[in-house]
């Protein structure tokens, strides 16, 4: 795949059009997964994400990231089971 050949490349240098070019791939990200069954929202460049629907995860593997406030600090991964309950699975000092 070359360079000109995906829309989600960023194309620029500058910080003010860096984050342009981050708030037009969200916008195409954004319009892709309004296209999806079960998700609708606009997806934002802030310190959160908004949306204006339900967040579904489908996937009993995979949830909710959190970073809890130690010093080093964790990260949790959070999921459901098939009862109801939370699982909090400690992933230590990195989330990948």
């Amino acid at each position: 795949m070359g360079y000109g050949s995906t829309p989600y490349k960023i194309r620029a240098s500058d910080i003010n059009d860096i984050v342009f070019e981050l708030n037009r791939i969200f916008a195409l990200i954004s319009d892709r997964l309004d296209r999806m069954e079960g998700f609708s929202g606009t997806v934002k460049l802030y310190d959160n994400v908004k949306v204006n629907g339900d967040l579904i995860i489908d996937s009993s593997v995979k949830g909710f990231i959190l970073k809890d406030n130690q010093n080093p600090a964790h990260y949790w991964r959070v999921t459901m089971d098939s009862t109801g309950l939370f699982n909090f699975d400690d992933l230590g000092l990195s989330f990948s």
